[in-house]
């Protein structure tokens, strides 16, 4: 951050220079390399803390093994409710830190434009929609519970996580490609709803906050939920735990307060 320049205008070539700009086939891989670096997009970022929150989501409150297989072979609202609160006791909590640490006490001072803050009206239409999302998402994790219970997808058991080499390499590399797969996955599905008629019927509503705040991150348009949250899909298609797709559910729910925070330097800034 170049605290000599107003914010936003710090240049991040130097950090993240582009492959075309390095020239060789050396030097192009040289930079994924550095990109890949588990320390550089895991531990070292905001990704840590995203981590974290999906392992205490799937430790406390996500179903055990026998639980999963017993309880969730038919539908209930029990259950599917649990999973809807949970997304949304997650999202309000994180959601609202990133809020009242900014707004209310002041803990930033960088922020993007100092004379606009969202209104009360503002407020809760960002919220509204921030409550959908995690509604949404609730859904998506539901049906992947049920294909689970009823054994339609393959999956890693918790009690086989660390039971052979395989099923080793599964659990380490599908943590580490998570952070990866989202930002590919969100470059494409951003992409594709910028299409004129998209942008102006779904994605418009998001484009609504022109000063952003946390709850801005996740105001989206149901039908734009939709894209972004298919970036959990591998779990469709892949052998792995149903950790990652909690892990990558979570960080679909939480990732873009940090993102739409309004302030340069906040706790977790992906600006």
């Amino acid at each position: 951050m170049d605290k000599a320049k107003p914010p936003g205008h710090t240049s991040y070539d130097g950090v993240y220079p582009l492959p075309e700009k390095l020239g060789t086939l050396k030097g192009c891989l040289g930079w994924l390399l550095g990109y890949l670096n588990p320390w550089n997009f895991l531990v070292n970022s905001p990704n840590a803390i995203w981590l974290l929150v999906a392992l205490a989501d799937y430790v406390f409150t996500f179903p055990d093994e026998a639980e999963l297989m017993a309880g969730c072979k038919t539908w209930s609202r029990d259950w599917i409710a649990v999973r809807v609160a949970t997304n949304t006791v997650i999202m309000l909590g994180y959601f609202g830190f990133f809020s009242i640490c900014l707004y209310v006490l002041g803990f930033g001072s960088r922020k993007f434009d100092k004379d606009h803050v969202a209104g009360p009206s503002r407020m809760f239409h960002n919220v509204w929609y921030c409550l959908l999302g995690a509604a949404q998402l609730g859904i998506w994790e539901a049906c992947f519970m049920w294909l689970y219970a009823n054994e339609r997808i393959e999956f890693v058991k918790d009690s086989e996580l660390w039971s052979s080499n395989a099923n080793i390499a599964r659990t380490i590399g599908w943590t580490l490609f998570v952070p990866v797969w989202r930002s590919t996955h969100f470059y494409f599905a951003h992409r594709f709803i910028h299409i004129r008629v998209l942008y102006k019927y779904v994605h418009s509503l998001h484009h609504r906050n022109t000063d952003i705040e946390p709850f801005a991150g996740l105001c989206m348009h149901p039908v734009e939920h939709l894209f972004y949250f298919s970036c959990i899909g591998p779990s469709l298609c892949f052998k792995m735990s149903p950790f990652h797709m909690v892990w990558n559910a979570v960080h679909l729910l939480i990732s873009p307060a940090a993102s739409h925070s309004g302030w340069e330097d906040n706790f977790q800034s992906g600006t």
